[in-house]
């Protein structure tokens, strides 16, 4: 059996695995928050929020952690800081990946946390489905204006209708996994053919 994109999980039965590396996916969208805040020269502190994938879906974790260990220390030093103090994967967390929960606890932030005039720079969003759902409740609470522009927003997978919104200025960046380098097709035709087991094996690029 080969598992794709996402790992089977409490099976045995699993012989190969070809995914991309998903931690890095999460490095690239912290990245592209401290690099677009200038965190390492900012003397004001900034804004986030931060979402997560599903808490039953492996990718999540990795897409999390690895944003986390870019973010995670300017959380600490004060430069970011979570006005809603919600940070824990298992507290941002959005079952099933449902684009209406984001915008359904994106909308509820912004009315706890920053309905005051106090400014949010930025959100940690994992996938541009999600990364919809929080475009949705910013345009209800307004932002897109000169004098409330959208936040810094992540995403990933380049979906047609979040290029879109990263060319009206609603989304900031998404990170495009090309599907045509990863070739599960390639173990499976070894494998019958009698050919090398690679399984084990690790190839590394996002």
């Amino acid at each position: 059996m080969i598992a794709y994109d996402r790992l089977i999980m409490n099976t045995a039965n699993v012989d190969y695995y070809a995914t991309f590396d998903n931690f890095e996916v999460g490095v690239i969208q912290g990245t592209f928050i401290r690099d677009a805040l200038d965190l390492e020269k900012a003397a004001e502190p900034f804004n986030i929020e931060i979402f997560a994938g599903s808490p039953d879906d492996n990718n999540a974790v990795f897409f999390y952690d690895g944003a986390m260990s870019i973010l995670q220390p300017y959380i600490d030093s004060g430069k970011l800081k979570v006005r809603s103090g919600e940070i824990e994967r298992e507290m941002v967390a959005i079952q099933g990946w449902k684009m209406e929960s984001a915008q359904a606890r994106m909308t509820q932030l912004l009315k706890d946390y920053y309905g005051d005039g106090e400014a949010l720079h930025a959100v940690l969003s994992p996938n541009d489905g999600l990364a919809y759902g929080i475009i949705a409740a910013f345009k209800e609470a307004g932002f897109g204006g000169e004098d409330k522009p959208f936040p810094l927003l992540t995403g990933q997978d380049c979906v047609k209708e979040n290029v879109l919104a990263m060319l009206r200025g609603e989304q900031s960046m998404s990170v495009f996994k090309d599907t045509r380098a990863r070739r599960p097709h390639r173990a499976h035709d070894r494998r019958f053919a009698g050919q090398a087991d690679h399984r084990g094996q690790r190839y590394h690029d996002v």
